[in-house]
């Protein structure tokens, strides 16, 4: 089956993540998603210039499971000069995007990147890394059919790299679930896939070309 990216660049689309949410935060009983850590009060002083990246989780009517908070997007822009963009990451069941603001803030944010989740999206750690703002904890996304598509996140701590890649593993056996009961997740893959990268939003555009490398497996991966 065809690829396409994780992050795709998206144009007017709305935002289904971007207004509230009804429906009590219960927590999903298959598969158990990971524990969360508990919003940290204070950051050590090697942190003060590295901004939070902690992943926050709940769950909507017992269905639908959603991990979000700020991660950094690295990696080359078109020209050759590395970026380290500060990002809102939101996981919402099957799919995945990216905020330059936080949509719960501002409802109605659209998000510049987009795509589903799929089951041969491969998350890994990729170690520390030095940043102009300090050391951060990189994550790879690639997927395991076309190793070309492939793009990266950030974040502030080890132990978040590790938060956020179980959020993504969690994702996708939400996919497998979905299946199971018998729901068409490939009906929605293919609806994503025609989105249109390039768009008409010149201002937008320029950042389809770096962040067209963080694809998502199956159809899924992420810009700038």
């Amino acid at each position: 089956m065809a690829s396409a990216p994780l992050f795709k660049k998206t144009n007017s689309i709305s935002s289904e993540s971007g207004g509230s949410e009804s429906g009590s935060e219960e927590i999903l009983s298959a598969p158990t998603p990971p524990p969360v850590d508990s919003i940290k009060s204070n950051e050590s002083k090697d942190m003060r210039k590295t901004r939070s990246t902690i992943l926050r989780s709940r769950s909507i009517n017992g269905e639908l499971f959603e991990y979000f908070g700020w991660v950094y997007h690295v990696g080359v822009n078109s020209i050759g000069q590395e970026f380290c963009h500060y990002r809102y990451l939101f996981i919402r069941g099957t799919y995945v995007e990216m905020y330059k603001r936080d949509p719960h803030e501002k409802p109605g944010t659209k998000p510049i990147r987009r795509g589903v989740i799929g089951p041969t999206l491969l998350v890994e750690e990729m170690g520390r890394r030095k940043a102009s703002h300090g050391d951060v904890y990189v994550l790879r996304f690639y997927n395991r059919l076309d190793q070309t598509k492939k793009g990266e996140i950030a974040c502030a701590t080890a132990d978040d790299a590790q938060r956020w890649m179980e959020a993504f593993d969690h994702a996708k056996q939400q996919v497998e679930y979905e299946v199971t009961r018998g729901r068409s997740v490939r009906d929605r893959l293919s609806m994503e896939d025609e989105i249109n990268l390039e768009g008409h939003r010149p201002r937008v555009r320029r950042y389809a070309h770096g962040l067209k490398k963080l694809v998502k497996i199956k159809g899924t991966d992420q810009g700038k």
